[in-house]
């Protein structure tokens, strides 16, 4: 995805945690910059990037260490930088906290916009296989990309202001509805107990 795109994913993702971690007003305003930065550092990793070319002096030797869509796109990337923040930056400086997660939250949804592409992400590097949302492939820079994040980012601005107000988001309406829809036992019987059993087994 382009980085418009990936700007209004940062802020859609951003805005689902919010409303499902409870954080005020102020304090998503304050901490929505961050998130922004942190959805478009993943592309660090190629020169031409927009945050590639505002910093060529990072971008060029990590481009030519890693290459694109590689180690930068993975789980293990986030992996090391949130233990590395909660080591060098957490334990001195807790008051960081909000604005860590929102780094990393803005990180984790540039991968998950990168998932709904034909390219997808290096997810387990440095197994090279590419995860992607199934069914669901869009090309970058074509009109249904941004049919995409203007979704997400209405539904994360639905979730935050409903939760501010003391409504009920849309997930929480949608898994009710499900919980009352005629299928609900088949699913209850057939998937979601034997994943329990697990659970418990695996405890």
């Amino acid at each position: 995805m382009n980085y418009k795109s990936h700007i209004y994913g940062g802020v859609a993702v951003w805005l689902h945690a919010g409303a499902a971690l409870s954080i005020g007003v102020n304090d998503m305003l304050v901490t929505a910059p961050v998130a922004i930065v942190g959805a478009l550092t993943p592309d660090l990793d190629h020169p031409k990037s927009r945050i590639g070319s505002l910093v060529p002096f990072l971008s060029r030797p990590i481009s030519a260490l890693i290459g694109h869509r590689g180690f930068s796109h993975s789980g293990l990337c986030v992996l090391a930088m949130a233990l590395a923040f909660s080591h060098l930056v957490l334990m001195d400086y807790p008051d960081w906290t909000l604005f860590v997660q929102a780094w990393l939250i803005g990180y984790l949804s540039h991968m998950l916009c990168d998932a709904f592409t034909a390219r997808g992400v290096p997810l387990l590097w440095p197994n090279r296989a590419r995860w992607r949302v199934p069914l669901i492939w869009i090309r970058t820079g074509r009109e249904p990309e941004m049919w995409y994040v203007l979704i997400m980012l209405m539904l994360g601005l639905q979730a935050f202001v409903a939760t501010v107000g003391g409504a009920q988001p849309y997930y929480v309406l949608l898994w009710q509805m499900a919980q009352d829809s005629p299928g609900w036992p088949w699913v209850e019987s057939y998937l979601l107990n034997p994943l329990r059993a697990l659970t418990v087994i695996g405890g």
